[in-house]
Formats: structure tokens, C-alpha cells, sequence
């Protein structure tokens, strides 16, 4: 739609306020069907850009949205208890996600290093995922994962607290 609008108004105001309950992010468990979904996304939002006549600049901020936005998710995914992949069904996934449009990162030297300056941990992740060091991927993600977990039960047993 965005390449046939007349007229585009932004409103910067805040109306709603966003609560993630982990246990029930889309992101915390396992989803067939959701893997597919966040690639086709990134997909079509890689269209959009192409269709706006954006292309990747060099900051590398794109690649760290597409990370945050997109593979993050779904190798939490592929890190989930209840998914059922072998590693060699998950490779073969990350392969298909790797060949797919918008997650071409097309990663040169300069871009990984400011890449690594905006963000250590996404860039490093995000560095390896582009060599296909999928084994090292996953056990970074199932890491990141238990973190991120932690840090949020423990903030909602504070919250309960008080």
C-alpha cells in the first residue's frame, strides 16, 4: 500500500501501552507455522523498501532491525523445548531463511564494524549467522534466551512484590 499513498501524517503521541507476558510471547515457544511467518514478513518488508527505492546503507541499522525484528525471534524459536527439530532439520531451516529475501545481509567489513559498535552481541550473532555458523548461532540464541527469561521473571516476581 505505501507506494500508492497521496498522503502520509504521522501522530508521534503514544495511545496504548504494550505488556509482553513471556510465557505467552509468540516468540517464547516453538511455532511451526510462525517460522514461516516472520520469514514472508521480512520478505515483504524488504519489498516495501525496494519499492520506496531504499537501499541498505552502510550503517548497518537495517541488519540490526531484520535481527531484532525477524531471525532473533525465530531462533528462540528453534532454541524452544518443544520444538521438535533435529539439528539437522534446524540447519536446513536457517538455510532457507539465509537464502530468503531480506535476510541477505551482505555483510563487507565496514558494515560489520559499525555494526559491532551499534550493537556487540547482535553484530557477533548476526556476523556468525552470515558465515553459517549455525551450531554457534543456536547455542548463543538458547544462551540469550535463558537470559532474557531470567531477567524477566525476575522482574515480574519484583513487580509481584510490591
Amino acid at each position: 500500500m505505501i507506494p500508492h499513498i497521496q498522503k502520509l501524517v504521522l501522530n508521534e503521541g503514544c495511545y496504548y501501552f504494550h505488556y509482553i507476558r513471556y510465557n505467552y510471547s509468540a516468540s517464547a515457544k516453538f511455532n511451526n507455522a510462525a517460522l514461516d511467518r516472520y520469514r514472508v514478513a521480512c520478505g515483504l518488508e524488504e519489498k516495501v523498501w525496494e519499492q520506496l527505492g531504499i537501499d541498505r546503507d552502510q550503517s548497518g541499522e537495517k541488519e540490526l532491525a531484520i535481527m531484532k525484528d525477524y531471525l532473533i525471534p525465530i531462533l528462540f524459536m528453534l532454541c524452544d523445548k518443544k520444538c521438535d527439530y533435529s539439528y539437522k532439520k534446524k540447519k536446513q531451516y536457517l538455510n532457507k531463511i539465509y537464502d530468503s529475501k531480506g535476510f541477505q545481509m551482505n555483510l563487507t567489513k565496514t558494515k560489520v564494524n559499525k555494526i559491532m559498535r551499534l550493537n556487540k552481541k547482535q553484530g557477533v550473532l548476526l556476523w556468525l549467522f552470515e558465515k553459517r555458523l549455525y551450531i554457534i548461532v543456536l547455542i548463543i540464541a538458547k544462551q540469550y534466551k535463558r537470559i532474557i527469561a531470567n531477567r524477566l521473571n525476575k522482574r515480574l516476581h519484583d513487580q509481584e512484590k510490591s
